[in-house]
């Protein structure tokens, strides 16, 4: 089940993110349309984003319908994996000059992604795309490394709500192709 997920991948991808953010925690790129460098953390959320999330995509669901476990179960294992593969990412993060709360957009960026992921299937990674640009151009703007913090509980919220959005509409849509009206 896991490795039909792609999971053992996300969570290489996981840990190459992480070993990325560690060894380069102090550079700044230069990157076009931006006008300073970027420091390359602020990569991270979005890039975490668009790799983490594969798994939501359902490239089997034949085999998701018949499996014995309940649907919604399963989904959510799916959501807990991504999420999981990324709480590697944000302790690296968080290790490094990032505070907690700083390094909770990864789980913002993760429950877009399920949102995403559960609204577009597998071009999930187009709007996290625009999210991640959109970052950017927020954290070049910063003055102060707490602006972007986000409170423990707005991550929590974000965590539950994407989790039950995706759950809910990846649930109504395969019970849809299992029983089609007619």
């Amino acid at each position: 089940m896991l490795r039909a997920w792609g999971v053992s991948r996300t969570l290489l991808f996981a840990a190459l993110l992480s070993a990325a953010v560690q060894l380069a925690a102090a550079t700044y790129v230069g990157l076009p349309s931006f006008e300073a460098a970027i420091s390359t953390l602020d990569l991270v959320p979005p890039a975490a984003g668009m790799l983490l999330a594969a798994p939501l995509v359902d490239q089997t669901p034949e085999l998701t319908l018949r499996s014995t476990r309940p649907l919604a179960l399963l989904l959510l294992l799916r959501y807990a994996a991504v999420q999981c593969a990324g709480a590697v990412v944000l302790a690296s993060l968080a290790l490094t000059a990032w505070t907690l709360e700083r390094a909770g957009v990864v789980v913002l960026f993760l429950a877009g992604s399920a949102v995403a992921a559960a609204a577009l299937g597998g071009w999930y990674w187009v709007p996290v795309l625009g999210a991640g640009y959109a970052w950017l151009w927020r954290a070049q703007d910063l003055r102060d490394l707490a602006d972007a913090d986000v409170p423990l509980l707005t991550a929590a919220a974000g965590l539950g709500l994407g989790g039950l959005f995706y759950v809910a509409a990846v649930g109504h849509r395969l019970r849809r192709v299992r029983c089609p009206r007619g």
